[in-house]
């Protein structure tokens, strides 16, 4: 039996001017969209393709790139 991974990512989201933008901390990847349950959907199918990529193509080592530290504070603040 294969043995099932489990990832667990930060994601910022806010608004920006018209748009919302959904920001993955731990993979520096971002989904901008008209509303915020739009942004937070697509950041979830942009992190998981980014993943099942890594994984499919024994990757995993490569998948990791942390947002600024801007962001970070931002973040947590």
């Amino acid at each position: 039996m294969a043995k099932e991974e489990t990832f667990s990512f930060k994601v910022l989201v806010k608004q920006e001017d018209d748009a919302w933008a959904a920001h993955c901390l731990e993979l520096v990847l971002v989904a901008v969209a008209e509303s915020r349950d739009q942004a937070e959907a697509d950041i979830i199918d942009v992190v998981d393709s980014q993943v099942r990529y890594a994984i499919a193509n024994d990757n995993l080592h490569h998948l990791y790139h942390a947002a600024p530290v801007t962001v970070w504070k931002e973040y947590f603040a």
